[in-house]
């Protein structure tokens, strides 16, 4: 008697396979969104700082002051030390995947 198509326990074994394969492929690609929704943010937190610290060279020692603004989900703080250079203290807010994130940058603009 020849043997013809797939038992039972075959299929299911299968079946089985597939599914944790499937689940598997499906936690990596939740993972992954989670990391790249981190990296934008991240990023977005940098170029506010960057920008920051432009304006601040471009404006010269005289005219920068300390502030805050909100911008893309980001809040942006930062205070001014004036003396032989104008120390710039940034601190960047960013909410993501449930969680806040503080960073800090530094920065200095020559005076005079």
């Amino acid at each position: 008697m020849s043997k013809r198509g797939l038992t039972l326990i075959e299929v299911i074994v299968a079946m089985l396979l597939f599914s944790v394969g499937a689940l598997g492929m499906a936690a990596a690609s939740g993972a992954i969104t989670r990391q790249m929704t981190i990296s934008l943010l991240r990023s977005r937190a940098a170029t506010t700082a960057r920008s920051r610290d432009e304006e601040a060279h471009a404006v010269g020692c005289a005219g920068l002051t300390s502030g805050s603004e909100t911008k893309q989900g980001i809040i942006s703080t930062w205070t001014v030390s004036h003396g032989v250079t104008a120390s710039i203290d940034q601190r960047i807010e960013r909410r993501g995947t449930g969680q806040e994130h503080t960073d800090q940058f530094l920065s200095s603009v020559p005076c005079g």
